[in-house]
């Protein structure tokens, strides 16, 4: 087995794969013959990212680090092109542990991202999560205002698409 504890996993909805991203590469697991096999040497970031499976690019999201960083990481499987995205423009704060979904109905990445108030202090109080969006076409991040939560949500959550109610779910 490969181990993910803490790196990040998604499911190739259009494969049928899990894709699992570490510091030392990309695996794939065939849910055909239960075997991982790396795909790429090397991951771009460390522990504490996220990921996700943008289904309409056919490609895995990966955001955050336990360095905090605020860059996108890009795989995608048919090119077999593993890159660090440019993206120019506004960003969410650097991060990690974010919670991530894929929602195809607006075909972009959605992050929950904690940013500390005034004095900078990480405290519950002094926390916002705020909403982003990410479009891997544009490679652009848009900021939600309004779907910015009164509190932080630190580590151990996840945001997951419910298909039935067509929304995203914070658990």
């Amino acid at each position: 087995p490969v181990h993910f504890f803490p790196y990040a996993t998604a499911f190739d909805t259009r494969r049928g794969v899990v894709m699992g991203y570490r510091r030392d590469g990309v695996y794939e697991l065939s849910l055909a013959t239960g075997r991982w096999r790396k795909v790429v040497k090397g991951g771009l970031l460390g522990w504490g990212a996220n990921a996700v499976y943008d289904s309409r690019n056919e490609a895995l999201v990966v955001f955050g680090s336990h360095e905090k960083r605020n860059d996108v990481v890009v795989y995608e499987p048919a090119t077999d092109r593993h890159r660090t995205m440019p993206t120019p423009g506004p960003r969410p704060a650097g991060a990690n542990y974010v919670p991530m979904a894929y929602h195809p109905d607006i075909g972009r990445t959605v992050a929950v991202v904690d940013r500390a108030l005034g004095d900078g202090t990480r405290s519950r109080e002094n926390m916002r999560a705020e909403t982003w969006l990410y479009d891997l076409v544009g490679d652009a991040w848009t900021r939600v205002e309004e779907a910015t939560l009164p509190f932080g949500v630190g580590m151990n959550y996840n945001l997951e698409f419910d298909p039935g109610h067509r929304l995203l779910l914070l658990v």
